[in-house]
């Protein structure tokens, strides 16, 4: 890994509450929700039209969906964090009015919050200052209605990864959760049928976008060879996702995966990221088993560039690919 992904970046992992810890019971399990990270980042020249307006820059808006799907992945590897997927907490978005006391309106959450079965949402604001992106995370107890503040973590942009990497650590010390196998995973068939989805970019520019196309082809060609899944056929694949409309956004919600692999007629579907962080890749995935619309345990690895992104591909499918039966 290259040295100014570990080295360059000083990062913040002290809490406004020292010394708290929700998990005091042993083995204590969260249902937890990770909400987008809004960008806040106000534009360095504002156009007279724009005075006065809140405006941001655009720039930046990469970061939301990034940040908020790197932490998924990164908390689905402990134990105690059961995710809830984004598609059964948009409703209660939509009734959730965070005030200025730091208070949620109680009733609505315990209302809401208790129809969706979640302990804790994770949101977060995206911030600059003197070059250095600033990430403000809070989370809500649910149950309670309170909203506990994170001390803010800090990075320049070449340092995405390491930002993630500090959030994870900043929410799992908070929530007193340690590192091990996630708990929302389900065993899969060596024998069901597999349909792998274009993969989202999450990247800045659009520099590896024929990784969209790319990396499904080689994942398909890799389960092929060690004789894992019948893998459905990319033509198939287009051919429905263009019906859907599907083919421009690559954006995938775990609803529409279901409807996807129920046209395919796949048992599982995988879902991929990736994002590009100056020459650093990491990719992003996780499998959504059709029929019940459950989750395996979503899985992350990192390249140092493109040219070892294939052996690290390599490693992973045949050695470390999710839950087998």
């Amino acid at each position: 890994m290259k040295s100014r992904y570990f080295c360059c970046a000083v990062l913040s992992l002290v809490f406004f509450i020292p010394g708290f810890v929700y998990a005091q019971g042993e083995k204590a399990t969260f249902k937890v929700g990770v909400l987008y990270f809004e960008n806040i980042i106000r534009p360095e020249k504002v156009t007279p039209g724009q005075a006065g307006l809140h405006t941001v820059d655009p720039q930046y808006d990469y970061l939301e969906r990034a940040l908020t799907d790197m932490l998924t992945t990164d908390l689905a590897a402990f134990p105690q964090a059961q995710l809830l997927e984004r598609a059964r907490i948009e409703k209660l978005l939509e009734e959730i009015k965070f005030g200025e006391s730091g208070l949620v309106d109680e009733k609505t959450i315990q209302k809401r919050g208790l129809a969706v079965e979640g302990d804790f949402l994770i949101y977060g604001r995206l911030d600059k200052k003197k070059g250095r992106l600033i990430v403000k995370t809070k989370i809500v107890d649910i149950a309670k209605g309170k909203i506990h503040a994170l001390k803010e973590v800090s990075g320049t942009e070449e340092n995405v990864l390491m930002i993630v990497e500090s959030l994870k650590s900043a929410v799992a010390d908070f929530l007193g959760l340690e590192q091990g196998t996630g708990i929302n995973a389900f065993k899969m068939e060596r024998e069901g049928s597999l349909a792998i989805l274009p993969f989202y970019n999450n990247s800045k520019t659009n520099k590896l976008g024929h990784l969209r196309q790319g990396l499904p082809v080689i994942f398909m060609d890799k389960f092929i060879k060690l004789g894992r899944f019948t893998i459905v056929e990319r033509a198939m694949i287009d051919s429905v996702m263009q019906e859907l409309g599907l083919q421009q956004s690559g954006l995938i919600d775990e609803k529409t995966a279901v409807k996807i692999g129920k046209l395919l007629g796949a048992k599982y579907l995988l879902l991929g990221m990736f994002i590009e962080n100056h020459g650093i890749i990491r990719i992003d995935m996780r499998v959504i088993e059709t029929e019940t619309g459950r989750a395996a345990i979503p899985a992350s690895i990192t390249s140092e560039n493109e040219e070892k992104l294939f052996s690290v591909i390599e490693i992973f499918t045949t050695r470390d690919f999710l839950p087998l039966q």
